[in-house]
């Protein structure tokens, strides 16, 4: 394989990012934008280090990360050589504030999508984890002179310390930091370089899949500004919001993971209470991020599923992507076909035609306490993002 340097980049290289908290049909939206032409659908790409790399987790062609061809090509142009490094232990790693949920492929809030953790049977805990994507010795982004890396070839990657590193930079917590910039000389260049490989993971994945937009639905506000960092991308951001009610009802359910290869495990639960608490931060926290884009577009995942061919066809026109034939057999129902997603709602194992509609469970399912408590702790933004406080009452 051809190294890649970033010289051979395309100046502009659209990222289509899908920002908000989980569970609000971002990923099914990802896979959709996928199917269009000149789109490549890469999930939530903020894992790739936890989830695919050091976990090995399933490629949506059904294939072991490691054991992909499309992504072993990607890692190969950005990064060179690989060679064999230290598997992370996820006993340090964990409370994380993200997971998934499969759901009814006919109900796309049940798509919702997203951030995962890795749980006690999670095979990043496995020994003999292989060669991909770690060098031997990890990479001093405090040493490594201009972090911008330009002119520069490919080089070995240590994907623990890439982990390690997004742990520390790529989380809701570091966006005070990520905003201001205020933070000391050794952790800027540390963000330089972290925001190198990441852009160097987006560029190869345009070149080995030939699309000219990619698209990112990694939810965290914190990994859009890691990638506004990033010269070359041209990135537009997506804050796609849901009803909170919805939310916290989706977050008390108990899913399987079926992207994890060894043993068994589970998405994330929380209370609702909790749920209403991140609702609140992560919105607020995607919209402070306006400034730092190419484009801000806020949009509400129920006129997503109430209305999806139309909904992907102005999302097109925003990004200003020519006129792809949009892969709908009619007004609410998608075909999807395979492809090389790398984590996310378990929606996107899904293939053939898919039929979209509101899920509204929780208004009959979820306990009448917590649909008041979410709604008193939420309401300012509800009735800013124009959701009736009464669920009965009509959108």
């Amino acid at each position: 394989m051809g190294q890649c340097r970033v010289n051979e980049k395309p100046k502009k290289l659209k990222v289509l990012y899908i920002a908000g908290l989980g569970r609000n049909g971002g990923t099914l939206l990802d896979r959709i934008m996928g199917e269009l032409d000149g789109f490549f659908s890469m999930g939530e790409f903020k894992f790739v280090w936890q989830k695919g790399m050091l976990a090995n987790e399933l490629c949506n062609c059904g294939k072991p990360f490691r054991e992909c061809s499309f992504w072993t090509e990607v890692q190969e142009r950005a990064f060179g050589g690989r060679e064999p490094g230290d598997p992370v232990q996820a006993a340090g790693h964990g409370d994380r504030e993200q997971t998934a949920e499969p759901g009814d492929p006919v109900q796309a809030a049940e798509h919702g999508d997203e951030q995962q953790t890795a749980g006690p049977s999670d095979p990043v805990q496995a020994d003999g984890l292989g060669a991909l994507g770690r060098a031997a010795e990890p990479v001093d982004p405090v040493q490594a002179d201009a972090p911008g890396a330009a002119g520069r070839a490919a080089e070995p990657i240590n994907a623990t310390w890439a982990f390690e590193v997004s742990e520390r930079i790529d989380r809701t917590r570091s966006l005070p930091s990520l905003l201001a910039r205020s933070s000391s000389a050794a952790a800027d260049r540390e963000l330089r370089r972290y925001a190198d490989l990441v852009g160097r993971l987006h560029f190869a994945t345009a070149e080995v899949s030939g699309a000219g937009v990619l698209v990112n639905s990694s939810k965290f506000a914190a990994h859009a500004l890691v990638l506004a960092e990033v010269p070359g991308l041209e990135l537009y951001v997506l804050h796609l919001v849901r009803d909170s009610r919805a939310a916290a009802f989706s977050w008390t359910k108990t899913k399987r993971k079926p992207e994890v290869v060894t043993g068994e495990a589970f998405l994330k639960r929380q209370s609702a209470a909790a749920t209403a608490s991140q609702w609140i931060y992560r919105n607020l926290a995607c919209a402070l991020i306006r400034g730092r884009c190419h484009k801000y577009k806020l949009a509400r995942y129920e006129d997503f599923a109430e209305r999806p061919r139309e909904f992907v066809g102005d999302l097109v026109r925003w990004i200003d992507a020519g006129e792809p034939e949009l892969p709908f057999v009619d007004e609410s129902t998608v075909r999807l076909g395979e492809s090389h997603t790398q984590s996310g709602n378990p929606v996107r194992f899904e293939v053939g035609e898919i039929p979209i509609r509101i899920d509204d469970e929780w208004q009959t399912a979820m306990p009448t306490a917590d649909k008041r408590l979410v709604t008193w702790l939420t309401w300012p933004l509800l009735m800013r993002y124009g959701y009736p406080l009464r669920p009965t009452e009509q959108r």
